[in-house]
């Protein structure tokens, strides 16, 4: 009979423009934290907008992250409803992507997380800076 090896606990970085309220992406990232948290992992969130009851000694608030954060928004109107993005517009999103990278490293190295979990990050593109700052 074969004896099932518990792993050791992993710290599990959650990252999103929003983990708050009642929004498919928050509840989506609350199941599966509930699910780690019950085999004994610890999760951690970085986000624009944060829930109050995510615990605050385990969440890092990044504004930049926020999809509504006016460079966010002015990055927005600078890539969609228009022909050819300006090259101006596309030093903007790198700008904004290499800090939002400092601050997920940052995230990891604060909080040791050793599994990232972004929560729409890639999928959408609400926040372009975002999506292009995990690679």
């Amino acid at each position: 009979m074969r004896r099932k090896v518990r792993e050791k606990r992993k710290n599990i970085g959650f990252i999103s423009t929003r983990l708050a309220g009642t929004d498919g992406v928050s509840l989506e990232a609350a199941k599966w934290a509930s699910i780690f948290e019950s085999e004994g992992h610890l999760c951690f969130y970085m986000a624009g907008e944060l829930d109050e009851d995510r615990p605050g000694e385990r969440s890092l608030l990044v504004e930049e992250a926020h999809f509504k954060h006016p460079a966010i928004r002015e990055i927005l109107r600078g890539c969609f409803g228009v022909k050819t993005r300006k090259p101006c517009m596309t030093k903007k999103i790198y700008q904004v992507k290499d800090r939002l990278k400092k601050q997920i490293y940052q995230f990891i190295r604060d909080f040791k997380i050793e599994l990232l979990v972004p929560e729409n990050a890639l999928a959408i593109p609400l926040n372009i800076p975002l999506g292009l700052a995990p690679r």
